[in-house]
């Protein structure tokens, strides 16, 4: 096209001569079968390669559908324990208010209501919650709320000398501080 022999075009046949005799194999045909076959075998293995790669996506969609569908059940159903072990503590409350109402006698009906306390209390003591100590322990602003400072010389200042709300914990996390009453020096 420009004037220079293109090396890449196919040269006439009639104008080439023969360098192999009939029946031996061309090196070159040899070396084209076998590029041919390495192409085959790199196709053979890109497809087995997409295809794994379309596995591996499904999968990876199937397991995030998965773990998705598991936390929206834990979140709606995570509860569950904790209902199932308050259901018979409202039971036993229920019960006590119609013996309460069918004139049963106060100190059974008092009788049962500590009964349900103990329950509620092991209900909750079962998912983990516990009473935050007070009594006779220093305050700690972390678990506990002074309500009332009052000087005491009997006491060493921030000791808490009684509790006026109960303080609860989960796992060792603050659900509500406990309410107190603690000590203060005395003016001198």
């Amino acid at each position: 096209m420009n004037g220079v022999p293109d090396e890449t075009v196919n040269p006439n046949p009639a104008d080439v001569t023969e360098t192999t005799t009939p029946g031996e194999v061309d090196p070159r045909d040899q070396e084209i079968a076998a590029l041919q076959g390495q192409l085959a075998e790199c196709a053979r293995r890109l497809q087995a390669a997409e295809e794994q790669v379309l596995r591996v996506q499904a999968e990876s969609q199937t397991i995030m559908r998965r773990l998705r569908q598991q936390m929206e059940d834990e979140k709606k159903f995570g509860p569950r324990p904790l209902v199932e072990s308050l259901l018979p503590v409202l039971d036993n409350f229920q019960r006590s208010m119609a013996a309460l109402q069918g004139g049963a006698n106060p100190d059974r009906i008092l009788e049962g209501v500590g009964g349900v306390e103990r329950q509620l209390r092991q209900a909750l003591e079962g998912v983990g919650v516990q009473r935050i100590p007070t009594e006779g322990m220093s305050f700690d602003p972390e678990r506990h709320e002074a309500i009332v400072a009052e000087p005491s010389a009997e006491h060493e200042p921030d000791t808490i000398l009684n509790e006026i709300t109960a303080g609860y914990e989960m796992h060792g996390r603050i659900i509500r501080p406990a309410q107190v009453r603690v000590t203060v020096a005395p003016d001198a």
